[in-house]
């Protein structure tokens, strides 16, 4: 059985977590979750632009800059998860449950 995180209860164990059992499932709010999404997309653009022009990588990465740093700010505790969207997460789903919050579920 996962253990299943609240946006309150992000901290540095995620990682841990995701490492031991090769799947992290995190339950978020509307607002937390869009912005989990934002991001997950921008690296996903970053990660498979290799071959854009110069123009369209700047905008990407201003585009990602400008994320990070909102997630940094507003939402600090997405940014535990930061290590596993962009270097460890190989497939990452997100789920609507009926009480309005979203389901994500990232597995290697």
């Amino acid at each position: 059985m996962a253990i299943i995180f609240h946006y309150d209860e992000l901290n540095n164990t995620v990682n841990t977590v995701f490492d031991d059992q090769g799947e992290l499932h995190v339950v978020l709010t509307s607002n937390h979750a869009r912005k989990l999404s934002e991001l997950i997309l921008t690296v996903q653009e970053m990660q498979s632009g290799l071959r854009a022009t110069f123009f369209v990588r700047m905008k990407r990465l201003v585009k990602g800059l400008f994320l990070t740093s909102q997630v940094m700010l507003k939402h600090g505790r997405l940014f535990e998860l930061a290590n596993i969207v962009v270097l460890k997460a190989r497939l990452s789903t997100s789920q609507q449950m009926e009480d309005g919050q979203t389901l994500f579920v990232f597995k290697r």
